[in-house]
């Protein structure tokens, strides 16, 4: 495959111009001009239709184009990320999870070790680990098989929550949550329920206040609700230990802690290992804080 010769022919195609091509490649016109014969000679058909004033693609040439830019758009994209892997560290996790625990921790390594160039995608919840990024952060209700080792784990330990005035105002108990409302992360309460459940309420008084809840749609923005004093929230201790110390959140009711599930880190990319592992272990180590 004559690849110097699709290189010019994708310019030449761009300019419409064998000049302005051989311009562009720092060559002469005729070396332009001999491989695009050389193309041409290959494939068995024209590529371009020559005229005084312009050159343009031929039918099949035009075919071709597209597949020459595509495939150029691709091997760039390709070179990129292999550069890029080795300028900073990509993670993936949830954005709850990026900005009431991830955040503090990323700027607090990035000063510690000043080259660190820590890069988070933070979207909706994802069970998967992909391979477009060096760390996946999920959340999972059940424990992930860890043969290898090469997961750390963060607990979801859930404690109700509500404002300081509320619980004044309010008082709540845990037998007296049938008079509160209260604040779900999700639409349907799923933590609620699982968490009302292990405290052995009744189920359809928790059904009732879940159908009649305040449904927001992330643990922060029910973390947010819970301070502006709209109700009571289930929150991750991780999540709101700082809020609690500073006095902007207080436990709602005596209660145990309740561990619903898990949030996992996973090393992806097997690119800068060293940088990765050292991330690695400074996010075990605040895990495990």
């Amino acid at each position: 495959m004559p690849f110097k010769g699709l290189q010019y022919f994708e310019v030449v195609a761009r300019h419409g111009s064998f000049k302005l091509a051989a311009e562009e490649s720092h060559v002469t016109p005729p070396a332009i001009s001999q491989q695009i014969k050389i193309l041409e000679d290959y494939f068995g058909f024209e590529l371009f239709r020559r005229s005084p004033q312009k050159v343009h693609l031929s039918e099949q040439g035009a075919v071709l184009l597209r597949g020459v830019q595509s495939s150029f758009d691709l091997l760039n994209h390709t070179i990129d990320q292999l550069v890029d892997s080795n300028r900073h560290i990509r993670v993936r996790t949830t954005s709850s999870f990026y900005s009431m625990w991830l955040l503090p921790i990323v700027v607090e390594y990035e000063n510690t070790y000043l080259n660190a160039d820590v890069r988070v995608s933070a979207g909706i919840e994802n069970h998967t680990f992909t391979s477009n990024h060096d760390i996946e952060i999920i959340y999972s209700p059940v424990p992930f098989d860890n043969v290898d080792g090469s997961l750390f784990m963060i607990p979801e330990r859930l404690i109700p929550v509500c404002s300081p005035a509320y619980r004044q105002l309010k008082e709540p108990s845990l037998h007296s949550l049938g008079q509160h409302r209260l604040i779900l992360n999700s639409p349907e309460g799923y933590d609620w329920h699982k968490w009302a459940e292990a405290q052995e309420l009744c189920p359809d008084t928790i059904q009732h206040l879940t159908n009649h809840g305040i449904k927001m749609i992330s643990d922060a923005s029910a973390i947010e609700a819970a301070m502006s004093g709209m109700g009571i929230g289930l929150a991750n201790i991780s999540y709101v230990r700082s809020h609690i110390e500073s006095g902007r959140l207080v436990q709602a009711c005596e209660a145990p802690v309740f561990e619903l599930g898990y949030h996992y880190g996973k090393k992806i990319s097997h690119n800068n290992t060293t940088e990765l592992n050292r991330f690695s272990e400074f996010l075990a180590s605040k895990a495990c804080a």
